[in-house]
């Protein structure tokens, strides 16, 4: 049995100090419970000290790394835009005009729709509203730009008609060249512009030209735009021919009419009537039926009858009512900065092509091929 330290006698020759460091000591070596007895008188201990649990557990935070929450970061899954909205697909939200985003079609549309069904004075092309949303401008008001990012810059086109056509040409020459240059210092739109090519991918983007598109457009169109016994009188810068083979073309894709009693003596495809072609053309144009209860950009399944057609690019819309004693040309009626105005870009698709033009005659094609008499040519890594 162990003594307690302060209950022995103190030696006249030891410190205090040093008897109270021993007696520290031995209180955290013998401070555990291993070392409790039941015989043992209840004696008094040091507050002040430290016990042996307390020990380790201080060393232990001493040696231990603080406990820090570890935060990570959650990548969620982009969702990825698709490439082309057919005429069944709702556009996306556009992004803000502000966006400087020079090689995205969409930021472009956000940008040439701040000109509206106006746009500009008539300008020549070079610093119309196409090349001016191109380089970065907005329209801030009548013949009036302003910087898209606000970087404090502002011109306008007002007054070139007043100018005689020598000082006007001189004018515009020099108005296109500084297009980019107008910008402040600073200015990003000043760096980089969008590129010439972006208005024909914004186009192929919102108006493909395939049957999975064009099809259910046209359908719908010849449902609900073109039920009336009279049809508008309409032009296109499309051929007829063109108009016929892209409606022959959409017919193929879309359900069969039921059997005409007049054509079953008639060999081969039966021509397309007039309003089958009249509904192929607004739909190769971009005109879509436009119900102003209940507007839409896409082709509904069940929509309403509507003698209106609206364009979900530039947003005009034509009511066919009026274009029965007068010509409505199915190009022409879009805005000026539209980029469905510009000539010739539906001959992309093989649609208003002949369905024989994409066929290579078996004897071109093997005029085409020409074999060697000779053989193959040497060369030192054959083995033959």
């Amino acid at each position: 049995m162990f003594t307690d330290v302060a209950d022995a006698p103190v030696d006249s020759g030891l410190d205090a100090e040093l008897v109270a460091d021993l007696h520290d000591a031995f209180g955290m070596m013998y401070a555990g419970s291993e070392w409790d007895s039941d015989d043992e008188d209840p004696v008094p201990r040091r507050t002040e000290g430290f016990d042996l649990p307390g020990l380790l557990s201080e060393l232990a935070a001493l040696v231990s790394m603080p406990s820090v929450p570890t935060k990570r970061r959650l990548f969620q899954p982009r969702t990825r835009t698709p490439g082309v909205f057919t005429s069944t697909v709702p556009l996306p939200g556009l992004p803000p005009v502000a966006a400087y985003l020079p090689f995205s079609p969409l930021p472009l549309l956000s940008r040439l729709r701040t000109f509206g069904v106006a746009g500009l004075s008539p300008v020549p092309s070079e610093i119309g509203a196409e090349a001016c949303a191109l380089h970065g401008w907005v329209s801030a008001g009548t013949d009036a730009l302003a910087c898209a990012r606000a970087c404090g810059a502002a011109w306008g086109v007002g007054g070139l008609a007043d100018l005689r056509p020598a000082v006007r040409d001189g004018v515009v020459r020099t108005l296109a060249t500084t297009l980019t240059s107008r910008h402040n210092a600073g200015c990003a739109w000043r760096v980089t512009p969008s590129p010439p090519e972006l208005p024909t991918e914004l186009r192929r983007m919102l108006h493909p030209l395939t049957s999975d598109s064009l099809a259910p457009l046209s359908r719908a169109l010849a449902q609900q735009s073109l039920s009336g016994p009279a049809m508008p009188q309409w032009t296109s810068p499309a051929s007829a021919a063109e108009i016929e083979n892209l409606a022959m073309a959409l017919r193929r894709s879309l359900p069969p009419l039921p059997p005409d009693p007049e054509s079953e003596n008639r060999t081969g495809p039966r021509r397309p009537e007039p309003k089958e072609e009249l509904a192929a053309a607004l739909a190769l144009f971009g005109w879509f039926p436009y119900d102003p209860t209940f507007p839409t950009d896409h082709v509904l399944a069940h929509g309403t009858p509507t003698d209106i057609v609206s364009c979900r690019i530039c947003r005009r819309r034509v009511g066919l009512w009026s274009f029965h004693t007068r010509t409505l040309d199915l190009s022409a009626a879009h805005v000026a900065w539209c980029p469905l105005r510009a000539g010739g870009w539906w001959r992309e698709s093989a649609l208003v092509a002949p369905r024989s033009a994409g066929i290579l005659d078996p004897k071109a094609l093997g005029e085409m091929l020409v074999v060697s008499e000779d053989g193959r040519p040497r060369k030192k890594w054959r083995r033959r």
